[in-house]
């Protein structure tokens, strides 16, 4: 069993800062689908909801999941 070692969040900070560059790359008027497995756990904390609607899977989000909401929430993405 290969069992991966947690990033660490300056790691993550790199990833989003180089999804930003590739992101900002693309015209305004494209639809943009990002798909990935993050470890993200996106609950339903009312800040997110603009993000994730009001039915998620969990009921708190984790780390990764704020920072998934955190980029979606500043590209306008749902």
């Amino acid at each position: 069993m290969l069992l991966l070692k947690e990033k660490t969040d300056e790691e993550k900070e790199t990833f989003y800062e180089d999804l930003q560059v590739a992101h900002n790359k693309i015209p305004e008027h494209d639809i943009v689908i990002i798909l990935g497995d993050l470890n993200a756990k996106i609950g339903e904390e009312y800040v997110y909801q603009n993000v994730a609607g009001k039915h998620t899977l969990h009921e708190t989000s984790n780390r990764n999941g704020e920072w998934v909401c955190d980029y979606a929430f500043a590209n306008n993405m749902k």
